[in-house]
């Protein structure tokens, strides 16, 4: 684990992994301890990735898994929409350098395959 604080609010602190059970779980845990908000949970590999409504899925080693502490001031009925503007986000970012596609709220494709997965809890 190694905190650090190099940025203004997202990633301020970064706890980082090489394996780990959930880095959705521990982010949850550390928000409850009263983590700062944009504290990053990050790990290489984790054996039960875990998100919304407490679904599992495959995360293997080599991939970016991680978990970021939000805290925002919004109705809870609107919560779900920080999904979308995250994938938003992520495609925006990247998408002059290749053809992505939004499959979902939670899905953003390269080439037919699942470049992203957004899952809160």
């Amino acid at each position: 684990m190694s905190p650090t604080s190099d940025t203004r609010v997202f990633g301020k602190k970064v706890y980082s992994y090489t394996e780990v059970e959930s880095t959705n779980e521990i982010a949850y845990r550390l928000a409850e301890q009263g983590a700062e908000e944009g504290t990053v949970v990050i790990a290489i590999e984790q054996t039960k990735g875990k998100g919304r409504a407490d679904h599992y899925w495959f995360s293997p080693s080599g991939g970016l898994w991680l978990s970021l502490i939000l805290r925002p001031l919004m109705l809870s009925s609107s919560i779900s929409q920080l999904s979308l503007l995250g994938a938003l986000g992520i495609t925006t970012s990247i998408k002059r350098m290749f053809p992505l596609l939004i499959d979902s709220v939670e899905k953003l494709l390269l080439e037919h395959n699942i470049l992203s997965l957004s899952q809160g809890k």
